[in-house]
């Protein structure tokens, strides 16, 4: 229980993680749908298991 209260993190980190997170994706200029597609399938290729690449 003890590691399970640390593990959740305090709502201001939290806060302040989506916060980062969001004025981060806000200053990617010109990433379109499909440049999100794209990076999204060289990532899903990249973590693939050995038995999907095949």
């Amino acid at each position: 229980m003890k590691n399970e209260k640390k593990a959740r993190g305090c709502r201001s980190c939290e806060k302040d993680f989506e916060r980062q997170v969001k004025k981060t994706v806000d200053a990617v200029e010109n990433y379109t749908e499909k440049d999100h597609e794209k990076k999204e399938a060289e990532v899903e290729t990249a973590f693939a298991s050995d038995e999907r690449k095949k």
